[in-house]
């Protein structure tokens, strides 16, 4: 009867344990539920301001995170927690030249986050969250140089995607005309990819070549390593195909665009083949839309004024009469308070500029009057004003976008607007 005693105790001390420690386990699988980044819609907004992200990240076993709300730049937050199955967001705002603490409160539902904020006016907004993934897919043909000791090795990759599969065929330029390649495997994960090529001469047995690489666009970096033998760093291009070029404003008048909200005043007109808006105006988008795309823009600023290109209508791309300025953030080509230009490239005011743009997937390159200022950049989440495109129901970074041009900053002229699309 002891014995039985003495078990009795110790069960009920292991399941109060278990009982005082659930919470805190619970709590941990819930926070790592909400860690990334969201991109979100919010439902009532009264306006086309209804595009907005939260990223939640964790450091030590403490939350925080960064929020873009509607418009403006991207702000960390005051504090992120998890209350029961909640997350709750605070940032610090200014209402009536006053700091209010606002709360962003949100649940999962079936993987989305669905939550609402009470705004310091009173006013309520629901909201909705995605996952914000770079949907990869790497097919296509692929031109590779592996960095041998003795000299460099070209190979030609071309690879097939089927979901996170990988088929396809793989050449050595430099092998000998004995020598035969199979690619026997291929695997994609997150940014991440993984080969495994067999090679044989016709006389001889297998060898394997594995293949380990982080794919950024339309660029593979990565290491091959024979088994048995050395390990090489190689990197790829992808021989991408473009479309015919689109000439979207023809000089004439506003065919092809139209309001970003209809029933607000449009002040835009053509003026001697140029566009040119009426400040404060409000912005002008076109009618097509691009995924993957390369777009070239002559333009020029007047003197003290701003503007910004949104690509795919969810990134902007600062348009600013910043001649002579220090580069940052806010600068021309700059994309608006996230990733700032390399150099000022810019012209002075009243000057015809050109801006060239190449997006593929999430990653950019931009060209501002013949100087790259953005290389192969990563674009982490929309920016403000982001627009939600015609057509779609939600703020969803892998569906294809308009162009948008800004129009209520300042004075802004445009005389050539051409996108050319991937084909790929």
């Amino acid at each position: 009867m002891r014995r039985r005693s003495h078990c009795v105790r110790i069960l009920r001390v292991v399941v109060g344990l278990c009982w005082m420690l659930a919470p805190h386990i619970l709590a941990g699988a819930e926070k790592a539920d909400f860690l990334g980044r969201w991109d979100i819609t919010i439902a009532n907004t009264g306006d086309t301001f209804r595009s907005s992200w939260l990223e939640v990240t964790e450091s030590e076993g403490k939350l925080g995170g960064k929020l873009l709300w509607k418009w403006g730049s991207v702000t960390d937050v005051k504090s992120v927690e998890v209350v029961g199955d909640e997350l709750r967001v605070t940032r610090s705002e200014s209402y009536e030249d006053k700091p209010v603490d606002v709360v962003y409160a949100a649940k999962l539902v079936e993987g989305k986050l669905v939550g609402s904020v009470k705004n310091p006016d009173g006013s309520v907004h629901n909201w909705t969250g995605i996952r914000a993934l770079d949907k990869l897919d790497v097919s296509g043909t692929w031109e590779v140089t592996v960095e041998t000791l003795r000299s460099p090795r070209k190979e030609i990759l071309t690879l097939n995607q089927q979901g996170p599969n990988l088929s396809g065929e793989y050449v050595d330029v430099d092998a000998p005309p004995n020598w035969e390649f199979e690619l026997r495997e291929g695997v994609v994960s997150g940014s991440k990819v993984s080969l495994l090529v067999a090679y044989r001469r016709l006389t001889g047995g297998d060898n394997l070549m594995r293949y380990s690489a982080k794919v950024e666009g339309d660029k593979m970096t990565g290491t091959v390593q024979a088994d048995g033998g050395a390990r090489y760093g190689f990197t790829a291009r992808r021989q991408r195909k473009w479309g015919e070029p689109v000439e979207l404003f023809n000089g004439k008048d506003l065919t092809g665009f139209g309001p970003r909200d209809a029933s607000r005043g449009f002040n835009w007109s053509v003026k001697d083949g140029v566009l040119v808006n009426r400040p404060p105006d409000q912005d002008i988008v076109s009618e097509k839309q691009f995924q993957d795309f390369k777009l070239h823009v002559e333009f020029s600023m007047a003197r003290g004024s701003n503007s910004g290109i949104y690509l795919r209508g969810r990134y902007e791309l600062q348009l600013e009469d910043d001649f002579g300025r220090q580069p940052g953030k806010h600068s021309s080509s700059s994309i608006y308070s996230r990733l700032a230009p390399s150099v000022n490239a810019s012209k002075p005011a009243d000057e015809w500029q050109t801006i060239d743009a190449t997006l593929v997937g999430g990653w950019l390159t931009v060209v501002l009057n013949g100087q790259t200022v953005l290389d192969n950049v990563h674009l982490d989440g929309i920016t403000g004003g982001a627009l939600i495109p015609k057509g779609a129901e939600i703020n969803d970074e892998s569906l294809p976008g308009p162009l948008m041009f800004q129009g209520d900053h300042g004075l802004v002229r445009f005389r050539k607007i051409v996108a050319t699309p991937s084909v790929d």
